[in-house]
């Protein structure tokens, strides 16, 4: 297939710190998965994940974020003090 019929898009994909990839995930270019969030198995990420959000799907969906930021501030906390 002719270069100017394929639409590649290139760009990074950053991962943060505690940032968690479900197996089988697919990432399209130029997305950031912020701190402490998650993506589900089998997840398409289009868009950049928020701080601490878990989403899952292929169109995928921010589940209850509950007290995931306190438990991610506490651990890095304990990972400071060694």
């Amino acid at each position: 297939m002719p270069e100017a019929f394929r639409k590649v898009h290139k760009g990074p994909v950053t991962l943060r710190r505690h940032s968690l990839i479900g197996a089988g995930f697919v990432v399209l270019p130029g997305v950031q998965l912020c701190f402490g969030s998650a993506t589900g198995a089998m997840t398409l990420v289009r868009k950049n994940v928020e701080e601490c959000a878990v989403v899952c799907g292929n169109h995928p969906r921010q589940l209850p974020l509950k007290r995931r930021r306190a438990l991610l501030e506490q651990l890095e906390a304990a990972l400071r003090r060694g």
